[in-house]
């Protein structure tokens, strides 16, 4: 965890330096702000990985600023701890149900910080996996899916030019190698889709539109230059 962005919400300056010194000793990335107010311009210019969030503070409580936050990043995105002297049951109530995701009490103990802000990370991490495998599983369908609907014009594609490209057909050699160069590439779009269906990743995508773009213009151009014997282009 350590390089780790983390943001001290403290109003004390003693209390404030002394996170900070023992973060930052931890390889933690430390910025600290003295207000809710400067906490929330904070979030919302670069967003930290973790918060350690003071309870009772003048204007803003803590509490009110975990409430402000929650409305736009969730506990997995934006982990809020909360360090407080309140020790009250009904205050370590309050700060969860405001959507804090654990709760230190001061004068802070700092291997239990440590290893609270250490499983909330932990646990940031995993959901952003699980989110990101979830996307990837997704897109995956997609891709599958459109290579299925793909399938069936792109053989119907190939077996007209297997015709044309066949002995029964009038056309010149020159066109009838055209469409020879053109049944190949249409083979290789085919043999694409569907190893398409089995790799993970889009960045052989813009490969495809440029073969189709290919096939498309040789099918053009056969299509101008005509059978044996059409004058048409002379």
């Amino acid at each position: 965890m350590r390089g780790a962005e983390v943001l001290v919400v403290e109003d004390d300056p003693l209390s404030r330096d002394v996170l900070e010194r023992l973060l930052s000793s931890r390889g933690f990335d430390v910025t600290c702000v003295a207000d809710g107010r400067a906490c929330l311009e904070r979030i919302e210019h670069a967003l930290p990985d973790i918060v350690l969030l003071d309870v009772s503070m003048p204007g803003m409580s803590g509490l009110d600023v975990l409430k402000y936050v929650r409305q736009t990043h969730s506990h997995d995105q934006l982990p809020v701890i909360l360090v407080t002297a309140l020790i009250d049951s009904e205050d370590v109530v309050a700060g969860l149900d405001a959507g804090a995701n654990d709760y230190v009490v001061k004068p802070v103990n700092l291997p239990v910080l440590l290893a609270r802000i250490a499983v909330a990370l932990r646990i940031k991490q995993g959901v952003a996996r699980l989110m990101d495998a979830e996307r990837h599983r997704v897109m995956l369908e997609a891709l599958d899916d459109a290579c299925s609907q793909l399938t069936e014009p792109m053989d119907a594609v190939r077996g007209y030019l297997e015709e044309l490209t066949g002995g029964d057909v009038n056309v010149s050699a020159d066109v009838r190698e055209r469409l020879r160069q053109t049944l190949e590439w249409a083979n290789q779009v085919e043999t694409l889709l569907r190893t398409f269906r089995k790799i993970a990743g889009y960045q052989t995508v813009p490969y495809t539109d440029g073969i189709g773009s290919f096939v498309a213009a040789s099918l053009e151009s056969a299509s101008r230059r005509g059978p044996a014997g059409d004058t048409s282009d002379a």
